[in-house]
């Protein structure tokens, strides 16, 4: 017992002395100047009025909106996914830590043996106890890299919550334009069906030819078959609203006619700041710092690894007496170095270190990306505030017309391909019109997705 204490003794003493020998990690600057060069200010900065908001939700007025956006993110399947995997994660990092920490075991042994003349019974009872001194930093490193792997996966989650959420505002606002197309194609068709019906009765007292009838039936057929498709994408809009929100894609109309008002735009404010409240970017600088520590570890593992182990135990020929009296004790330990694989340990090293560029690589393409997202959203936002503005005037200018196109025809002052033409104009102006504001208020909340704003 003498020996197994002094040798005790002087592992533990040879530790203290190692302590501050533990490897560390490399290190990755977040934003290297070599690399990308942060602006102060984006370069296309807004030119209208902007609020100060953190929420996706605040860049419209529209409860029905909202409430849509809730529904996903309480059902929507992708986002329970990963909300289970985060949940595995956190488990991996108990596991993790354990390494940290001694391990008890204990263990109860009974035999008995009869000689023909008489029974004995043996009975054992022992608490072990083991516990591998992190001299160079390898248990805490893993425990390290474990920790920002569940950062990264809870960071992972809040990114794609916002995804899912601006995901549903996007497939909402689809919907009540495919809606607004719907009704337009089905006016496109009466208006149609009503110059068949002018061109019929001209032609029925001669004023017309067949030509004429026969190009005002051909329009008629392409609306129809136009508001076959529209009726259609229609559908196919509140099918991927459903899936989203996690309903039945049945493809049923439950949205309004009407699009949600559309509040200020979001502040852009600087790019560092986005960069550091954008979750996904958040994400990807966690996974370098899991990478690094899974070096640190790699490296720490060819270094000789020391172990302590302890005994406690009794031996007894009645299992009452198991727990009184004297106990042996002991303790023990172990150096362990590997002599014959030291090739294999160096090549697991190279592979994590250079698996860790890779992850560095890829964090600062994720910069870049969310760099662009911005710049691109901030540039198309102020795009089609001006594209709108003269869509509106194209279709004021294409319904006057249109408004004095049937008596002209009635007057024979245009013929019937003129009137159609016009009819065709005006409705096409509209449906760019609506699809105009459509992508306005999808890029909007693009905008402010890539602000990182969320729910």
């Amino acid at each position: 017992m003498t020996l197994n204490f002094l040798l005790g003794s002087i592992v533990v003493s040879v530790a203290s002395i190692l302590a501050g020998c533990a490897t560390t990690p490399p290190t990755f600057e977040q934003f290297p100047e070599e690399r990308a060069s942060l602006e102060e200010n984006w370069v296309s900065s807004p030119d209208t009025q902007v609020t100060l908001t953190d929420s996706l939700l605040a860049l419209f007025n529209d409860d029905s909106l909202s409430q849509l956006v809730e529904k996903s993110q309480q059902r929507n399947l992708s986002l329970l996914q990963q909300k289970s995997a985060t949940d595995a994660i956190s488990a991996i990092v108990v596991q993790a830590n354990s390494g940290l920490y001694p391990e008890l075991s204990t263990n109860v042994k009974s035999s008995r043996q009869d000689n023909g003349s008489n029974i004995t019974e043996n009975h054992t009872l022992t608490l072990d106890v083991s516990w591998e001194l992190d001299l160079w930093g390898r248990v805490s490193a893993e425990s390290d890299s474990a920790i920002a792997d569940f950062e990264a996966s809870m960071a992972t989650y809040q990114s794609l919550k916002d995804s899912i959420a601006a995901q549903t505002m996007q497939a909402y606002i689809n919907s009540v334009s495919q809606s607004q197309l719907a009704v337009l194609s089905e006016e496109k068709y009466q208006s149609f069906e009503k110059t068949l019906n002018v061109v019929t009765s001209q032609y029925q007292s001669g004023s017309a030819d067949l030509n004429d009838l026969t190009e005002a039936r051909q329009n008629l057929a392409s609306a129809r078959a136009d508001n076959v498709e529209s009726q259609l994408s229609q559908r196919n809009a509140i099918r991927t609203l459903q899936l989203l929100i996690g309903d039945y894609p049945n493809g049923v109309d439950f949205v309004s006619v009407d699009l949600p008002v559309m509040m200020l735009a979001p502040d852009a404010g600087m790019p560092a700041e986005i960069l550091a409240r954008r979750p996904d970017v958040k994400a990807a600088w966690y996974s370098v710092q899991s990478a690094a520590w899974s070096v640190a570890a790699k490296d720490a593992a060819q270094l000789p690894n020391i172990s302590l182990t302890s005994s406690l135990g009794k031996t007894s020929d009645s299992l009452k007496d198991l727990l009184s009296g004297d106990a042996l004790w002991g303790l023990a330990a172990s150096i362990g170095y590997t002599l014959f694989d030291r090739d294999a340990l160096k090549a697991e090293l190279a592979q994590s270190q250079s698996l860790a560029d890779q992850v560095y690589y890829r964090y600062l393409e994720t910069v870049l990306t969310a760099l662009n997202e911005v710049e691109t959203a901030l540039d198309t936002e102020q795009a089609y505030y001006q594209y709108e503005i003269a869509q509106r005037d194209v279709v004021s200018q294409a319904s006057l017309l249109l408004d004095n196109a049937e008596q002209d025809y009635r007057d024979g002052l245009i013929d019937v391909s003129d009137w159609l033409t016009y009819q065709r104009s005006f409705f096409d102006e509209q449906s760019m019109l609506i699809s105009t504001v459509n992508q306005r208020l999808q890029n909007r909340i693009s905008l402010g997705l890539s602000l990182g704003l969320g729910v």
